[in-house]
């Protein structure tokens, strides 16, 4: 059988177990001897890869932003000693400061004190990994003096150790952190350590996957803006010269309705006398020969 045995520091070992009885001449059971191997790196493997399997497959799915960090704290929190609590704060690029944005079962007071919280050397755990781009570890919070500054913070909320992990755009600015606080002294085992570096890794995937849809989306708007209000009829063609798209401005040049436009070929709307000219110019641009052209057709 598997069990987990609790380790004297706090965290848990995984060990597989084997019992078997010891009897007397009479066949009576008179002690019970254990067998026990430490599996702790096979289990660690396996979970990490089943925790990045499940939050890709949802990153894949579109689940948002917020899911899906909230769900990376529920991932990771049951793996830490007894009592912790997992945040992830990201970093306010205008002023900054971290905000809380996934800590499923951070109460509300200490998740308000920690609203726009400052970063810099010796800010506590979170501020301090921000500015020095790494890791940082605090067993107990009542002797670091990352945290001398935050004695009170720390009493009130049952904070006696705490681990930040930074996380980072594809630009290699830091954006936030995955931190976890516990309620006792505790030091990280070399499997805390991967799984700290496991969930700062996913959490800049999903960072960096929902910002980009972020900014396709800008760029989408932008581009119907700019298409929709040129002040020139403006029709978007596919490779094999349909219309796809085409603006108002349309309307007034050749009278057909955007509606009514989209579906026929260049060769629909162009004087059979300009067809050749104007295939042979669209087949360059579309092979990559010219990088634009301008045309006077009919």
């Amino acid at each position: 059988q598997v069990r987990r045995y609790k380790h004297k520091q706090g965290h848990y070992v995984w060990m597989d177990v084997n019992a078997s009885s010891i009897k007397n001449a009479d066949g009576e059971a008179k002690f019970l001897i254990n067998h026990f191997q430490d599996i702790s790196e096979r289990v660690q493997t396996e979970y990490l890869q089943e925790a990045q399997r499940k939050i890709l497959e949802d990153i894949v799915a579109g689940v948002s932003q917020e899911e899906l960090l909230i769900k990376l704290c529920n991932l990771f929190e049951p793996y830490a000693p007894d009592g912790a609590l997992t945040s992830i704060l990201l970093l306010n690029p205008k002023d900054k400061r971290l905000y809380v944005s996934a800590a499923p079962h951070m109460p509300a007071g200490m998740r308000k004190a920690l609203k726009g919280f400052e970063t810099g050397e010796n800010r506590a755990s979170c501020g301090t990994a921000v500015q020095r781009g790494e890791t940082v570890i605090v067993e107990d919070t009542r002797t670091s003096p990352l945290w001398k500054d935050f004695k009170e913070f720390a009493e009130k909320h049952g904070i006696k150790a705490a681990w930040s992990r930074p996380f980072f755009s594809k630009e290699g600015d830091v954006v936030g952190t995955f931190a976890i606080a516990f309620p006792r002294v505790t030091a990280p085992s070399k499997y805390d350590l991967e799984r700290l570096k496991t969930a700062g890794y996913l959490a800049s995937i999903i960072i960096e996957k929902v910002r980009s849809e972020t900014e396709l989306r800008e760029s989408e708007a932008r581009f119907r803006s700019a298409f929709g209000n040129a002040p020139m009829g403006t029709a978007l063609v596919d490779r094999a010269g349909v219309v796809i798209q085409a603006n108002s401005r349309s309307t007034n040049i050749i009278g057909f309705t955007p509606a009514e436009i989209i579906g026929k070929s260049i060769a629909d709307v162009t004087h059979p006398d300009d067809v050749e000219d104007s295939l042979r110019h669209f087949k360059a641009l579309m092979s990559g020969q010219v990088e634009s052209y301008q045309l006077e057709k009919q």
